[in-house]
């Protein structure tokens, strides 16, 4: 099981981190057009590695959810232009974007 809080506006989410609006952006929020945000203490993505070519010269890295938050990372991904994530202070942010 993952606790999740969620949050709507920026002023839940300065109190959520006890950053400043202009903290937040130095901290790598994106501030610009979401609409609803989650965090948690644990990562609900883990880093996969692709490999092709004959002899696995070439690779990709991307985020494949965890067993438990498969049905939410792929709803947020699937939004409009999908979700950003942002580890801050040991925990784990993940804002819905809609443009």
């Amino acid at each position: 099981m993952i606790n999740l809080t969620m949050f709507s506006t920026e002023k839940d989410l300065m109190k959520l981190t006890g950053l400043s609006h202009d903290e937040l952006w130095e901290n790598d929020f994106d501030l610009d057009d979401w609409d609803v945000g989650f965090v948690s203490d644990v990562p609900l993505t883990k880093t996969k590695t692709y490999e092709y070519g004959e002899h696995g010269e070439e690779f990709d890295e991307y985020e494949e959810p965890v067993d438990d938050a498969w049905w939410l990372i792929n709803r947020m991904d699937e939004y409009c232009v999908g979700y950003r994530h942002v580890e801050f202070n040991g925990r784990h942010y993940y804002m819905v974007h809609h443009a």
